[in-house]
């Protein structure tokens, strides 16, 4: 493992080159054209701001109006560490997202990836986005990455549905 010291040279030495600071902007830029895209699409969503994040993960939140009776949203996350695109189902706090782990981990899930229950867990399952990241090609992504949100969260809005039913 790297001194702390060493780490910011070879961080510094990558900033001097502006390769990562072009590749951010872009991420982020791409993210902030997503949020506004999906706004447009659906206005009867409620979708947050951009946050960031600090390397790890760069994410917005969409609230559809039946997700919001139960107190859950999607957050739109970019996973800088596997370089993806992943919806997450998270409640709208932690005690919320555990309740709701324990109630979504009692179906089987095969699309949908569940979250490891640990201490701090942030969400209660997720789905990939997209598979390649080519942010040169941006119409083919949004348009894979509406595909496969539209069908996440009609699956957990069916859920809820049929829970709320028995």
């Amino acid at each position: 493992m790297n001194s702390l010291s060493k780490d910011i040279k070879i961080f510094q030495k990558h900033l001097k080159s502006g390769e990562l600071q072009r590749a951010y902007k872009a991420t982020l830029c791409y993210l902030q054209n997503l949020r506004n895209h999906l706004k447009s699409k659906h206005p009867k969503y409620t979708i947050s701001s951009l946050n960031q994040g600090n390397l790890d993960v760069s994410y917005f939140s969409i609230i559809t109006p039946l997700l919001k009776q139960y107190d859950l949203k999607i957050a739109i996350i970019f996973n800088y560490n596997s370089f993806s695109f992943e919806a997450w189902l998270v409640g709208r706090n932690k005690k919320v997202t555990e309740a709701y782990y324990e109630t979504f981990n009692k179906r089987r899930w095969p699309k949908y990836k569940k979250s490891e229950k640990r201490q701090g867990f942030y969400s209660i399952m997720s789905s990939e986005l997209a598979g390649e990241v080519d942010l040169e090609n941006t119409t083919k992504i949004t348009g894979q990455i509406n595909k496969t949100l539209n069908k996440f969260i009609k699956d957990i809005e069916s859920h809820l549905t049929k829970e709320q039913g028995n």
